[in-house]
C-alpha cells in the first residue's frame, strides 16, 4: 500500500482475489470506539494505524510515534 499507493479495495481485489484485508476493519472500529470515549490520544498507535490505512497520514507517523510512545520509553530507559 504505501510503496504502490494502491487503494486497499485496489489490494483486495488484484492481490488478494478478492479476499477482504481484516486489519483496516478492525482498525476502523477500534477508531470510531476510541473517539467516542474521547481516548485517541492515549492510544496513539491504535490512532494511526486507522489514519493510515485511510491515506490519513504518511506511516513515518506512526513510526515516529512508536518510539515516543511511554510503554517504550519506559523499556528503553531501563536498558540504559
Amino acid at each position: 500500500m504505501t510503496e504502490t499507493n494502491k487503494s486497499l479495495k485496489d489490494i483486495e481485489k488484484e492481490d488478494l482475489k478478492g479476499q477482504s484485508l481484516q486489519g483496516p476493519s478492525t482498525a476502523k472500529e477500534v477508531y470510531r470506539y476510541l473517539q467516542a470515549n474521547n481516548l485517541l490520544d492515549r492510544f496513539p498507535l491504535f490512532r494511526d494505524a486507522h489514519l493510515i490505512c485511510e491515506h490519513k497520514i504518511k506511516p513515518q507517523v506512526f513510526i515516529d510515534n512508536l518510539g515516543a510512545h511511554p510503554e517504550f520509553e519506559q523499556k528503553t530507559q531501563k536498558r540504559l
